[in-house]
Order: C-alpha cells, then sequence, then structure tokens
C-alpha cells in the first residue's frame, strides 16, 4: 500500500475514533446534567444550553467527517495533482528558457586604490 494513502487512512481512522469517544462523553454528561436538573429544578430546563452547545459541535464534527468528506477529498486531490502538474510546467518553461553556457565575462580593469594627486 502506498505510505501516503496509509496514512491518510490512519488520520480518518483516528478521526472517527475521536468523534465517537466525544459523543459518547457528549451523551454521558448530558444525560447526567439533565438529571441534577431534573432532580434540583423542574420549573427552568437549564441543561438544554450546554446540551444544545455541544450538540451543535458534535453535529458540525460528524458533518465534516461523514458529510461530503469523499467529494472534499476528492476535490484536494486533483488540487494538488493540478498545483503539481502547474509547477513541473513553470519549472520545465524556466529550465528551457535558461542556457546553460558559461559566461565570458573576461577580466574586469583593476583600479587603483588611491589617487596619486592625493598624495602627500
Amino acid at each position: 500500500m502506498d505510505p501516503e494513502i496509509r496514512k491518510k487512512a490512519e488520520k480518518r481512522v483516528r478521526r472517527i475514533k475521536r468523534f465517537y469517544k466525544n459523543l459518547a462523553i457528549w451523551l454521558l454528561v448530558s444525560a447526567f446534567l439533565f438529571g441534577i436538573n431534573l432532580l434540583t429544578s423542574t420549573a427552568h430546563l437549564w441543561a438544554i444550553y450546554p446540551f444544545l452547545g455541544w450538540g451543535l459541535g458534535i453535529a458540525i464534527e460528524a458533518v465534516s467527517l461523514f458529510g461530503s468528506s469523499s467529494r472534499v477529498d476528492d476535490w484536494e486531490d486533483r488540487k494538488t495533482r493540478e498545483i503539481a502538474r502547474r509547477q513541473q510546467h513553470r519549472n520545465k518553461q524556466l529550465s528551457d528558457e535558461v542556457d546553460e553556457k558559461p559566461l565570458d565575462l573576461g577580466e574586469t580593469p583593476k583600479k587603483p586604490l588611491y589617487r596619486e594627486e592625493d598624495l602627500v
């Protein structure tokens, strides 16, 4: 298996594992908070606020992980290949333009470090 593909697959598995862990913690904490809320005060259901806020984060993570990831990954791969092709084409153009012959610069004339009339 290609090392790059394996690395991407391992990264995705880690993300999925982390998601399920976060989901389980969210469910447990939400149940605990609702239990406390119902035992202490049934007039105001304050446990709904952390439930909804944290739940929104879980939902966003689920969409990013399971939603349109294949399209995003495909787009990312296509874009990477496109940019690599463009860079190779640009490098080839530059190397074709460069003339590899050494330049004949000749000898530079030497100037004295001082002028004779400046001497005392």
